[in-house]
């Protein structure tokens, strides 16, 4: 027989279980989160808070984004938010999509 006594292998067998998690993270949970991708090295937040009075002539161009809303107690609705560049905020900008991977839940 081939091997026998002299610990010669004609084959290798390996056995294993794969699993999965799937986690989600809090932005919270990572900050400060470093900017390490180029074209977003700049982006931020104005700090200027902006009112309804004037959301149409800040956002109604399409240049600027909400972000950051700020909320009074107990109103679920915000009274003002910053803004940010389109770019900065848009991931289509960029060729990302909205369109939902297969595998994501919800």
């Amino acid at each position: 027989m081939i091997g026998e006594g002299d610990g010669s292998a004609v084959g290798l067998i390996s056995m294993g279980i794969a699993t999965e998690k799937r986690i989600f993270i809090d932005f919270m949970e990572v900050l400060p989160w470093p900017v390490t991708i180029e074209e977003y090295i700049g982006c931020a937040a104005r700090q200027d808070t902006l009112t309804s009075i004037s959301y149409k002539d800040v956002f109604g161009p399409g240049g600027f984004m909400p972000v950051n809303p700020y909320f009074r107690e107990n109103n679920p609705f915000p009274y003002a938010f910053q803004s940010a560049p389109r770019f900065c905020v848009d991931c289509r900008e960029r060729g990302g999509t909205i369109v939902m991977p297969e595998f994501w839940e919800n």
